[in-house]
């Protein structure tokens, strides 16, 4: 397959992430259905990220397991915390907005650079 299919499907799935992040920390308080889709958005965006990024990777570099994929699927899995933390009122909203907002661009800075 195209490598380009896969990188549009990972820059979509970065897309409905973060709109995600903004729905689950804008509907704080308001209906639960709202919340529920936002959540369900959330998890299928991460999933999309998931999937378009091996198929990324095993079409650039085959199946070669580098340092930044690895510090990137860390950041993987604390997006994928960070809508508990706000559930569970952890962290305030705008922290955790703050924290997301970093670990989106050092994800970014990662794939653009890959530095390690």
């Amino acid at each position: 397959m195209n490598p380009l299919i896969y990188k549009v499907a990972h820059l979509a799935g970065v897309i409905c992430l973060f709109t995600s992040f903004g729905a689950i920390l804008a509907s704080a308080g308001a209906c639960e259905k709202c919340r529920k889709g936002a959540t369900m958005l959330h998890g299928a965006s991460l999933l999309l990220l998931l999937v378009a990024g091996f198929g990324l990777l095993s079409q650039l570099y085959g199946n070669q397991l580098h340092a930044w994929v690895i510090a990137k699927l860390v950041i993987w899995v604390l997006l994928g915390v960070a809508p508990a933390l706000a559930k569970r009122k952890l962290l305030p909203n705008p922290a955790i907005l703050v924290c997301v907002l970093f670990l989106g661009v050092v994800a970014a800075y990662l794939g653009i650079i890959k530095p390690m």
